[in-house]
């Protein structure tokens, strides 16, 4: 899932699916940070842009656009 606030986002999802948030990763590659949830069976990640120029934030730059 990708988000523009990733500290804001693991508030969030820790609240909403009631679990911790149990690792976070930088992916310097991918100009990510990523953050990851493990609910039963199944693991969310989260997704956050280190640097303007990832896929990341030009995906989330691009969906603003399109709501606004």
């Amino acid at each position: 899932i990708a988000v523009s606030d990733l500290s804001s986002a693991i508030d969030h999802f820790s609240s909403l699916l009631n679990t911790p948030c149990y690792k976070t990763e930088e992916v310097e590659s991918q100009k990510v940070t990523t953050a990851f949830f493990k609910l039963k069976e199944q693991k969310i990640e989260l997704l956050a842009a280190t640097s303007n120029e990832s896929t990341i934030a030009n995906m989330i730059n691009l969906l603003h656009r399109i709501n606004f």
